[in-house]
């Protein structure tokens, strides 16, 4: 799943520059999101990062119109990138946020597993 968010957010960024007219590189997106470039660039190669950082990637893409199903769940083929506008009644906020508690989870997992290994390789 990293490595497809990591796609993902990638697609994104450069589909905001096409959008906008301006140029969105890591750096200004960084900056905009409140973190740093090196945590963008970790998640768009797909080596992950943490969840703080991807939170703070979700609001900014959401704060930019994108849906944030059509970047969680894993086959989006029935998403559309962009969101629902807010004034519409379409917007099914229970499946967004089991799509996100299972993202947690996974994260954990995975989080877990890189734990045991340092240990364990220690």
């Amino acid at each position: 799943m990293k490595k497809i968010l990591g796609e993902r957010f990638t697609e994104l960024r450069e589909d905001l520059a096409s959008r906008t007219g301006e140029k969105w590189p890591m750096r200004k997106v960084a900056q905009a999101a409140g973190i740093t470039q090196n945590m963008i660039e970790r998640i768009e190669a797909g080596r992950g990062g943490m969840m703080e950082t991807y939170v703070a990637l979700f609001n900014f893409y959401f704060e930019k119109g994108y849906n944030l199903n059509w970047l969680l769940v894993t086959d989006n083929s029935e998403f559309s990138k962009y969101r629902v506008p807010e004034n519409s009644n379409t917007i099914q906020i229970e499946k967004l946020l089991l799509k996100i508690e299972k993202f947690k989870t996974e994260m954990n997992i995975t989080v877990d597993s890189m734990m045991l290994e340092v240990v364990v390789n220690s």
